[in-house]
């Protein structure tokens, strides 16, 4: 039936069909034939120009050919263009190796004008190489001439009058700079660039409706961070750097101090002289060691350097809670832990199963986990007196671990100009006013520190002090309303670090700066600042610094265990470094009006069915945060916030007080900025809207009359 294939020479009957398409001009008679048809109009989801397409590319601009294809083929109009994406870390990624720069310090050094032209090149040369590669997949649609996205790649950062046609055949002419601000443009066709000044003007726009109804604001947030990029990661970022590692986790105990709960019942406190006061002394003031605490929350961490910021310690008001004397030699201490937690066999299904995936077996050479009963067996043994309701515990005071550090006893939090103004979550007296964060970061701000460390010192005598603060605290429950402190892993006390944690930064801002400050331990590049003794300039992440935080609670009979555990844990995708989690300002916009969006994706047809997409899109509506817009970086779509910082006067009792305010404007589209612009217009003009020619841009503060200066931060993806 069938006759046997012998060289089928695929290759070269895929050249010959190409060239026979290209000397028929077959793609443009199939838009002529169906021009005036119905429209259906597929929008391209861009890949980065960032590398040469890979096999995944492939598959995709196949499907997406595929569709169109058939579309065209029932008689319809179709629009027919492809997309690059063009901005943000992926690229700054590249161009980093390309000019061995390893640091933002390094990149600022270089110069940031030569950086973003670099960037520019990178995506124009890669632009043009995938869209070889797409013709010779086969894909239809309307691209642009390779040589002349190389030709323009060739001249960027120069003045050089450049010629080119345009996909639609048009001659036009401009610096490199000039002509790569309008690629993809309606009159000229070709593929759409996300670098292009339409498309950032379209950000702007959006932007610009949100500030109007009062959406954007500048806040705080614990967000995923990489040292060495000196960043925030996004969700998407931070999924593409999951990986299964091992940390040194350890068990610790914090001093109970004084037992009296929300109802106002207090019981005495067993001391190390064995006599029971109403309030046992804190050991950081090493008076009188007989009356320190012999009862202990037991704590377990996998992020010991997290100790140094402990504010609270969270429970379920609902678990029932055991207390348990320890018989270890010369040491028989009391520890409160969840019931279920004593004898719970942690990871045990991954110990067998893994943890999901073929490669994230458990790890070789780690042993599999002891039950907290076991490591108290191990010890000496230990005996339940006890059982009591975690709501019974709430109230309670304990003592820090590294209550002795400078930053424990700050006023407000630590540092002040970066704790003090999240107010962990005081809204009331900075969001209201479209204010809500000091930025800690001396390359924007010199100027302004002194007036800013003025404005913290007055602040700051508001709010209590971390050590103030630790009290045991209802956990409380998620979105879904699930309890936040679960039994099963861990000891049904959480350790709370405001600054270091999003779970725990959520509760403080619930909780209010009055009962919770925040301590954010950690500079730009994952260091401990000055406040922290002996953590002072220590890596985060450094497996030193674990060994270091175990010898100092060691030294105070603090420690009870360390172990390696195993969990999955995000890092940096670029550099395979752990990321770590930093209190940092950031731009947001606030999603109280998610309802709307809700209701578009009510209307929308989700295909296919059997993946759920629709009520997916709803979840994560429902639960997403604020969103963040802003990054820390230099290649992106530079925010079009400007803003003015000063103080001002206001009588309140007879006395006058100095409050900080911090004005804000968003800027619509370049006609708007350049009708407002009061300095460095001619800076920009002939560039695309990038940093750094943005950044020499002022306005006039309408309030006030002085200059308002751009944000540093560029768009997050």
């Amino acid at each position: 039936m069938f006759e046997k294939v012998g060289d089928a020479s695929f290759i070269k009957g895929e050249h010959e069909v190409l060239k026979f398409w290209e000397q028929n001009r077959i793609f443009d008679k199939l838009r002529q034939q169906n021009a005036g048809k119905p429209k259906w109009n597929f929008l391209d989801g861009p890949i980065t120009a960032n590398n040469p397409m890979g096999v995944h590319h492939a598959w995709g601009r196949t499907y997406k050919d595929a569709y169109q294809r058939y579309y065209a083929m029932t008689g319809h109009e179709l629009r027919y263009q492809n997309g690059f994406d063009c901005q943000g870390l992926w690229v700054e990624v590249e161009v980093e190796k390309e000019l061995n720069l390893g640091s933002k310090t390094a990149i600022a050094e270089y110069g940031i004008d030569k950086f973003v032209d670099a960037c520019k090149r990178r995506v124009l040369k890669f632009a043009a190489r995938q869209t070889e590669q797409s013709i010779r997949l086969g894909y239809w649609t309307d691209w642009d001439d390779p040589d002349t996205l190389r030709l323009l790649a060739s001249k960027i950062g120069t003045e050089e009058v450049v010629t080119i046609t345009t996909p639609s055949g048009k001659t036009e002419s401009g610096t490199a700079s000039e002509l790569v601000a309008r690629l993809g443009n309606a009159e000229w066709g070709g593929s759409y660039f996300t670098f292009s000044t339409e498309n950032n003007e379209t950000i702007w726009t959006f932007l610009k409706k949100c500030f109007n109804r009062g959406k954007i604001y500048r806040g705080y947030d614990v967000m995923p961070w990489s040292g060495r990029g000196g960043s925030a990661y996004s969700q998407m970022e931070v999924a593409d750097g999951r990986k299964l590692t091992v940390h040194r986790a350890c068990f610790v105990g914090f001093p109970v101090l004084k037992k009296t709960n929300e109802k106002g019942v207090t019981q005495k406190v067993q001391c190390k002289d064995g006599e029971e006061r109403d309030e046992a002394e804190p050991t950081r003031r090493k008076l009188l060691v007989p009356m320190t605490s012999n009862e202990y929350l037991l704590i377990w961490t996998t992020t010991p350097w997290t100790l140094t910021s402990n504010v609270l310690a969270a429970v379920n008001p609902d678990l029932e809670y055991v207390k348990v004397i320890s018989k270890k030699k010369n040491d028989e201490a009391i520890y409160y832990l969840a019931k279920d937690n004593l004898e719970f066999q942690r990871l045990s299904k991954e110990f067998k199963e893994g943890f999901g995936r073929p490669e994230w077996a458990w790890p070789s050479g780690t042993p599999k986990l002891k039950s907290i009963g076991q490591i108290f067996k191990e010890q000496g043994g230990y005996e339940v007196v006890a059982t009591l309701k975690g709501s019974e515990m709430v109230g309670w005071q304990y003592e820090g671990p590294f209550d002795e550090l400078d930053a424990q006893d700050a006023n407000g939090g630590f540092p002040e100009v970066v704790a003090n103004r999240s107010g962990a979550g005081d809204r009331e007296l900075f969001a209201k006013e479209g204010v809500a964060g000091i930025r800690n970061e001396k390359t924007d701000h010199e100027a302004k520190i002194d007036r800013v460390s003025e404005f913290a010192t007055e602040f700051t005598t508001k709010y209590p002090s971390a050590i103030s603060c630790h009290k045991v605290v209802d956990g409380g429950r998620d979105s879904k309303g699930n309890p936040m402190v679960m039994a099963g892993e861990g000891t049904g006390i959480v350790h709370i670090a405001p600054g270091c944690g999003d779970v725990d930064h959520l509760l403080g801002q619930r909780l209010g700066p009055q009962m919770c400050v925040p301590i954010a331990p950690l500079g730009e590049d994952g260091r401990f600042l000055d406040g922290f003794g002996e953590f002072t300039g220590r890596e985060a992440t450094d497996p030193a610094t674990a060994e270091f935080v175990f010898e100092k609670l060691k030294q105070k009979h603090l420690l009870v265990m360390v172990e390696q555990y195993p969990h999955i844990y995000p890092h940096c995708w670029r550099t395979g470094d752990e990321l770590i989690f930093r209190l940092v300002d950031e731009w947001l916009i606030n999603m109280d009006w998610r309802d709307e969006i809700k209701e578009v994706t009510e209307a929308i047809r989700w295909l296919p069915d059997s993946i759920n997409g629709k009520e997916r899109e709803l979840e994560w509506l429902t639960s997403m945060r604020d969103w963040m817009i802003s990054k820390k970086r230099f290649w992106g779509l530079a925010l079009p916030i400007w803003v003015e910082e000063y103080f001002e006067e206001k009588e309140i009792d007879g006395k006058t007080t100095r409050e900080l305010k911090v004005d804000f404007e968003v800027i619509g589209s370049l006609e708007e900025l350049k009708s407002r612009a009061v300095e460095g217009w001619e800076v920009l003009e002939g560039h695309t809207p990038h940093r750094p020619w943005i950044d020499a841009v002022k306005i006039k503060n309408p309030k006030t009359g002085r200059l308002m200066s751009r944000i540093v931060d560029v768009g997050n993806p």
